[in-house]
C-alpha cells in the first residue's frame, strides 16, 4: 500500500492536493472528505458483524516547517450559512396569514432537513419609533456535515459534526474550493515540502451498532448467559476487528476501550495537481 494514502476501508473518504507550489506564491489546498456508515465483518476467524458510524471527528492538516499558511486563507466554517430576510409590514399581513406562514415552515422542516425554515416573526420599533414590522428568517443548510475551525499558531484542523442527525454522514467538503492556502518560503527547497491531511476522532466518537454473531462461535465465545456482559463482550469482539482494519490500512493501531483514546482513521499526502 502507498504510503501517500491509508484510509480505513468504507467509514471515511478523503482525497487532498494542491497547485505546484512556487517560492513566496500562495496556492490553494483543496480536500474531499465524506463519511459513511460501515458493515464490517471479523471473516471466518471472528464470524462478528456490525455497524460503525462516527458522532464527530477532526480534519487535521500538517505541513512541513517551509510551508506557511496566510491567516486570511483558512476557512473558518464550511458550508457557510445562507439566511434570507424579508420584511413585511404587520398591515400587509392579517392574523391569518401570519398562521399559515408558521405551518409551511414548519411543514418545510419535517419534509426537508436539509433546509431549515426559521420563523422569526417579531415586532420591532422603526426608525420613525412606530412598531408593527415583521421579519422573516430562512436559513438554508445544504450539507449534513458541518466543519469549523478550531486550530491554533501551530496546528490547523477543523472540527467535523452532525447538521442534524446524531452521526456523521455525507459530505464534509466537496473539493470544489479550497480549505486553505499554502506557500513555500524562499529557504525551503520545494521538492522537498510536503502537506499531509489526517481524520481523527475519540476512541468514544466510533459508535458501534447492530452487534451479530454466528449462533455456533456466540455459545463457544460468549456463553449461553445474556446481559451487560454479553454485550461488553461483543463490543470487545467488534474492537478487535477495527483494529484490525487498522491495522489493513496500515495505520496505528490502538487501544479502542479508552474513551479519550484518539484514533487516526485516514492518513493522506496532499498531492500535487496542475
Amino acid at each position: 500500500m502507498s504510503n501517500t494514502e491509508r484510509i480505513i476501508d468504507k467509514l471515511i473518504s478523503l482525497e487532498a492536493w494542491h497547485k505546484p507550489l512556487e517560492h513566496e506564491c500562495a496556492k490553494p489546498l483543496y480536500v474531499a472528505l465524506s463519511f459513511s456508515d460501515a458493515r464490517y465483518s471479523g471473516g471466518l476467524q471472528m464470524p462478528v458483524e456490525f455497524t460503525v458510524r462516527l458522532k464527530r471527528a477532526q480534519l487535521v492538516v500538517v505541513c512541513d516547517p517551509g510551508i506557511d499558511i496566510p491567516k486570511s486563507t483558512k476557512v473558518r466554517v464550511y458550508p457557510a450559512r445562507q439566511r434570507s430576510y424579508k420584511t413585511i409590514s404587520q398591515s400587509e399581513r392579517t392574523d391569518t396569514e401570519t398562521q399559515e406562514f408558521n405551518r409551511a415552515a414548519e411543514a418545510t422542516v419535517s419534509l426537508n432537513p436539509s433546509v431549515k425554515a426559521v420563523n422569526d416573526l417579531r415586532n420591532s420599533e422603526t426608525k420613525g419609533g412606530r412598531s408593527g414590522e415583521v421579519f422573516e428568517v430562512a436559513e438554508d443548510i445544504s450539507q449534513t456535515v458541518y466543519m469549523t475551525y478550531g486550530g491554533n499558531r501551530n496546528e490547523h484542523l477543523w472540527n467535523c459534526h452532525p447538521n442534524h442527525e446524531k452521526y456523521l454522514h455525507g459530505i464534509g467538503h466537496d473539493g470544489s474550493s479550497h480549505l486553505m492556502e499554502i506557500k513555500a518560503i524562499k529557504e525551503s527547497r520545494i521538492e522537498d515540502l510536503g502537506v499531509r491531511v489526517f481524520l481523527k476522532c475519540l476512541a468514544d466518537d466510533i459508535d458501534i451498532a447492530d452487534i451479530t454473531i454466528k449462533p455456533s462461535f456466540a455459545e463457544k465465545y460468549l456463553g449461553k448467559k445474556s446481559g451487560k456482559k454479553d454485550i461488553e463482550r461483543r463490543l470487545r469482539l467488534a474492537r478487535e476487528v477495527i483494529q484490525e482494519k487498522l491495522r489493513e490500512a496500515q495505520l496505528e493501531v490502538v487501544e479502542l476501550e479508552p474513551r479519550f483514546q484518539e484514533v487516526i482513521l485516514a492518513d493522506v499526502v496532499a498531492v500535487p495537481e496542475c
